[in-house]
């Protein structure tokens, strides 16, 4: 979502949307879904951490200093060593 415009603009509503709802209010749609086992555990366990996640790591992509890019660029990297690049840059977020 950090690196692709197109993408973070149509994602973006459905994160905002599921965000603020806390994860304690997900705990009936669980049971409902997934019942009472230890799957229903790590799905509250992901809801409550991907957002956190997700938000700080759009943040690092989209405070990386572009020079980062235009020299990987420059130096003839892919797409595969593109994106480590970039990867490398946003991981203090």
């Amino acid at each position: 979502m950090g690196l692709w415009k197109p993408i973070r603009e149509q994602m973006e509503p459905i994160v905002d949307l599921l965000r603020p709802i806390p994860p304690v209010a997900w705990i009936p749609v669980a049971i409902l879904w997934l019942g009472v086992s230890d799957s229903q555990q790590i799905f509250i366990i992901f809801i409550g951490a991907i957002f956190p996640i997700l938000l700080n790591t759009i943040a690092g992509v989209l405070d990386l200093d572009p020079i980062l890019k235009r020299a990987a660029l420059m130096l003839g990297s892919n797409k595969k060593t593109l994106f480590l690049v970039m990867f490398k840059g946003a991981l203090p977020s």
